[in-house]
């Protein structure tokens, strides 16, 4: 029975460091540099989780079990934190250099607007 669930751990750790991996390669996922890391860290610590779940380690040695859990832990606190950074920052005006010069041969009716602005500069 604990090999049943240990095989079903493994193949759910797996499956996450598979989605994990998904998010970070596929370009329609918006993320930054900080959530990037983040999932990065969540994909090595749950693809080692997996690892050591089917039973090619030994499941009895904690410091190893204690590390992965600990990159898992840090995955997901980086993971978070860069969303929060995210949302604060969902209402800032940025600013490009467009919208101090005018690029050669356009009009001003031509410029794209920045996020957020409704004046038309």
């Amino acid at each position: 029975m604990f090999e049943f669930i240990s095989i079903i751990n493994a193949v759910v750790c797996l499956s996450l460091s598979f989605a994990s991996i998904f998010a970070i390669l596929h370009p329609s996922v918006n993320d930054g540099v900080v959530i990037k890391f983040g999932l990065i860290l969540l994909t090595v610590g749950f693809g080692t989780l997996a690892y050591k779940l089917s039973g090619m380690c030994d499941l009895y040695d904690v410091q190893s079990l204690e590390k992965t859990l600990l990159i898992i832990h840090l995955g997901a606190l980086v993971l978070v934190i860069g969303y929060l950074f995210r949302v604060l920052k969902a209402g800032h005006k940025m600013q490009r250099v467009s919208d101090w010069i005018r690029p050669h041969g356009q009009k001003e009716s031509q410029l794209q607007q920045v996020s957020g602005r409704t004046d038309g500069r």
